[in-house]
């Protein structure tokens, strides 16, 4: 039995190293031709996009650094027809470097492309200023650093008298010392403690000192400066042909001069950057690494190198030339692209092996279905999913992957330390969600102790501002459906404007009106209201003089503000400032309700009326027995829908309060006291100064799984879903 499966193993296994050929061993051609088709294809895009049969080396500077060098045909004099191996015999005279000199002779002669126009190979002259940077730098180097370490110290030193901490003056014995008073002893403790409590600086001062001198001995060396002479002014001379090389083409050239005088930095350089798969993989194995590894290579920005920076006219150039990394963003959006591509083509894989399977077992049982029957019964099994497949495509690509990049993201440490392509962004695996749920934390920013806050406040808010608006519009339907109620359309109108308003100019106008000299204040001043609050302690107090840490627990209660009311920036009463929001949105939502229930309580049979009247009942029973619950069993699902809608409601907090008071800090995650999930995401991933798009992220899934689940929940719970599952 199991030998009888062999031949079909075996065509399976041949479509599975070429696509088609066990349909091929089936004789069912056409079948073969499109699996074949769909394989080249597959072939065609990953060795189109990929470079896999060049057998060039990785070539840094054409692929990873912008500009032209001086050596390139390209770099063009004033008249824009001589290139720099040209100009340089001119470059020579006009630096009156003597051309008796032996060394320069021996180059000249060594180098140049002919005789009849005189033209040097600039490859040459790169790769010889290099060599005599470098000879100057060993001959030098450690008188150099020595001298420049002396000078450091002794700058350090300075400082520290000058600016030493407390930490400092008692190590040193004397605490009570606005300076340090003891340099004998200092001078002793030097290497032991001031490298320990400033670390960095004596390096960066050595380097500067260090700079500065080396700098200055380039600068004796008369071909050194010529050549930063020629490199940067134009001539003065009428009819000059002199040229001006500044941008990416100076800082190329400088470059190739600091690789030639350090080609171990070039080493190193060009082995972090020479990636196999970033620079030679196809469409899918390219985008399999990016997503893998998120990059290996961040972008590199070298200012004024010291070892060139001798080179530069000051204030003339600017040394600094980029090397192109890798994005971690843009290879994390590759590579999702790329996956979702392969994975329908995995799919297409494994229907050819499949079928290649399957057809040989028919074939073996007696069973002889043509491929004409096979592609009828495809079409009328399958017809739903051919006609929906160019959707399926359309939208895995603008629906599906962007949810999965944002969902992704909360597994990286993409944040302002981590910004690309300066910087590399890495997997981190659940670090977040665990940091999110410690209790300490696990991060300098308590995103874990203030998320419980945010999220608390923003279901309060959520449910408050719900449960006002449908009630309030509850209330008012009721009242205008009262028959004793006079010019009922009328009311119903003026009632309905909150809402025919758009909710932005509506939201705009309430932080004018409320702000600390808006109208609302200026009346309550007017009436001595004011002057009854300060009275009572609620008012005359400025935050200068009231901080959130001095506040008593009265304070946080009746306290509003110093001059007038402070309605939308509160710091030391935030809950006055939350409910108000509450308060102030019920204007913004209770007209959709009104007008909801209107119409659902209009089709309220009257007979259920007129019935309980004759059985007795008061307008207060039927209010309760047939009114409230025929509303509620009608509008019981966009209760649901108001509160997910209330739980994101970014318009009505960024807009009037902006999520304050408070905020903007590292103390608080950067959240302010009115800042429910929706705003404070938008504060983290927005402001330039905060990019905590991980913790975004992570905010964003937790989002969908609370409202996901309490939407599921209550929703099944409704007493119309149940009946209309019923049904």
């Amino acid at each position: 039995m199991k030998m009888n499966k062999l031949p079909h193993f075996l065509k399976a296994f041949a479509s599975s190293i070429i696509w088609g050929l066990g349909q091929v061993f089936n004789k069912q051609f056409v079948k073969a031709a499109i699996f074949l088709l769909i394989f080249v294809s597959f072939l065609g895009i990953e060795i189109s996009t990929g470079d896999y049969f060049n057998s060039k080396p990785f070539d840094l500077y054409a692929s990873k650094i912008a500009g032209e060098y001086l050596g390139s045909e390209a770099i063009r004099d004033n008249s824009g027809n001589q290139s720099f191996s040209q100009e340089f015999p001119r470059w020579l005279q006009f630096n009156n470097i003597n051309p008796t000199d032996t060394e320069w002779q021996t180059f000249l002669s060594d180098h140049k492309f002919n005789t009849s126009d005189n033209s040097v190979n600039t490859d040459k002259i790169l790769t010889f200023v290099g060599q005599r940077i470098r000879s100057i730098h060993e001959a030098q180097k450690d008188a150099l650093l020595a001298q420049a370490t002396t000078i450091a110290e002794g700058e350090a030193l300075t400082y520290v008298e000058g600016q030493a901490t407390d930490a400092l003056r008692i190590q040193l014995g004397d605490p009570t010392a606005t300076k340090v008073t003891h340099p004998v002893e200092w001078q002793a403790q030097f290497d032991r403690l001031y490298p320990s409590l400033y670390p960095t600086r004596l390096e960066n001062r050595t380097l500067v000192n260090y700079d500065r001198l080396y700098k200055n001995k380039m600068l004796e060396d008369k071909f050194l400066s010529g050549l930063q002479d020629y490199f940067s002014l134009k001539s003065t001379q009428p009819g000059s042909n002199f040229i001006s090389i500044t941008g990416d083409d100076w800082n190329e050239t400088l470059l190739r001069i600091y690789y030639e005088a350090f080609p171990e930095d070039f080493a190193d350089v060009y082995n972090t950057y020479d990636n196999f798969y970033y620079e030679r993989g196809g469409f899918f194995l390219k985008g399999l690494w990016s997503i893998l590894t998120l990059g290996e290579a961040p972008q590199r920005t070298i200012e004024a190198s010291s070892k060139v920076s001798f080179l530069m006219p000051d204030g003339k150039i600017a040394f600094n030339y980029v090397i192109s990394g890798h994005n971690s963003t843009q290879l994390l959006l590759r590579g999702l692209i790329s996956t979702l591509t392969l994975l329908f083509f995995v799919f297409l894989y494994v229907w050819n092996i499949k079928d290649a399977y399957r057809t040989s077992v028919e074939r073996q049982s007696g069973k002889k279905i043509s491929e004409r029957e096979y592609f009828k019964e495809l079409y009328n099994n399958s017809f739903e999913y051919i006609v929906l497949t160019p959707a399926i495509i359309l939208l895995t690509y603008i629906t599906v992957m962007p949810i999965l990049f944002s969902f992704l993201i909360a597994f990286t440490n993409y944040n302002n330390q981590h910004i690309p392509p300066a910087q590399l962004v890495d997997w981190v695996g659940i670090k977040n969600f665990t940091s999110l749920f410690s209790i300490a934390g696990g991060s300098t920013i308590p995103f874990g102790q203030v998320f419980w806050k945010v999220l608390s406040w923003t279901l309060v808010w959520a449910v408050g501002a719900t449960f006002t608006c449908f009630f309030g519009g509850f209330i008012q339907a009721v009242i205008i459906n009262n028959k004793r109620v006079v010019f009922r359309k009328a009311w119903r109108a003026v009632l309905i404007l909150p809402w025919a308003v758009p909710a932005l100019v509506s939201q705009l106008m309430f932080k004018v009106i409320f702000h600390g000299d808006g109208i609302v204040n200026k009346f309550l001043e007017t009436a001595g209201i004011n002057d009854f609050l300060r009275s009572i302690g609620s008012l005359g107090r400025p935050m200068s003089e009231l901080t959130v840490a001095t506040a008593t627990f009265m304070d946080r209660i009746i306290y509003l503000g110093d001059q007038s009311i402070n309605w939308l920036g509160n710091e030391v009463n935030p809950w006055f400032v939350r409910i108000f929001i509450i308060v102030l949105n019920i204007w913004l939502g209770f007209p959709y309700f009104m007008a909801l229930m209107s119409g659902v309580m209009t089709n309220i049979s009257k007979e259920l009326y007129e019935a309980s009247e004759i059985d007795g009942a008061t307008p207060l029973v039927q209010f309760k027995s047939i009114t409230m619950p025929l509303v509620l069993y009608q509008t019981s699902p966009l209760l649901i829908m108001t509160f997910a809608g209330n739980f994101n409601n970014f318009g009505m907090i960024y807009f009037i309060t902006g999520g304050g008071p408070g905020g903007g800090n590292a103390q608080r995650a950067y959240a302010g006291y009115t800042d429910i999930l929706i705003s404070w995401i938008y504060k983290l991933t927005t402001d330039d100064n905060i990019r905590w798009y991980s913790m975004a992220s992570v905010f964003s899934i937790l989002i969908f799984l609370i409202i996901g689940s309490i939407s599921a929940w209550n929703f099944l719970r409704t007493k119309s879903f149940k009946e209309e599952d019923m049904m």
